[in-house]
Parts: structure tokens; sequence; C-alpha cells
């Protein structure tokens, strides 16, 4: 998960600078974070986009606690996988994080 930190670390930090209620909290790879204009595309001043570059189902995971739950969001969309199975998992082995996810996200 070393990887990823630096680009957490900013993420964490540039969210936090954000005050949105009860967001929609779009969370994953790097099809997230490059989308530039999330919340202007999908005309909500509520999106938040938590995505960083390269993220697995793992990672998502791994970093939830420190990226997802301080927004505290009404609605959480994932978006991750593609890059486990790039990395030569399975899919019985990516979808093995999923409920951990969506566990977390209640």
């Amino acid at each position: 998960m070393q990887w990823y930190e630096a680009e957490v670390r900013d993420l964490v930090s540039r969210l936090a600078a954000q005050s949105i209620p009860s967001p929609v909290v779009f969370y994953g790879s790097s099809t997230i974070r490059l989308w530039t204009h999330l919340a202007a595309d999908l005309r909500s001043d509520r999106i938040v986009n938590a995505g960083f570059g390269g993220s697995t189902l793992e990672a998502c995971l791994y970093f939830f606690d420190r990226v997802v739950t301080p927004l505290r969001p009404a609605s959480l969309i994932l978006y991750a996988g593609d890059n486990d199975l790039g990395d030569g998992r399975s899919p019985a082995q990516v979808l093995d994080y999923l409920p951990q996810d969506v566990t977390r996200s209640r």
C-alpha cells in the first residue's frame, strides 16, 4: 500500500478542505480520479471525487477509514477492481474484497 501513500495523503488533505454535508462520494481508481468535471457533469454540488490512481479494491479497503469515513457520505459510488485483475488476481479474489467495502459503507 506504500505505493499509494503520497497520493492518498494529498487526497485526504484536499478532501478535508471541502465542506459538503452528506456528500455523494465517488471512490476508486483513476477512472474516478481523472473525471475532472464529475460534479458538473452530474449537475450536483454534493458530489465528492475521492479517486486515487491505480487503486485496487484491496487499496480501497485499506484506505477507506482515512479517505471515506471522515466525509460521512450519504451515498458511496465505488469503482475499482479492474486494476486487481490487471495485477493477476482472479475474479473470485477480487470479489473477496467487495463485501468488506460494502459492509464498511453502511
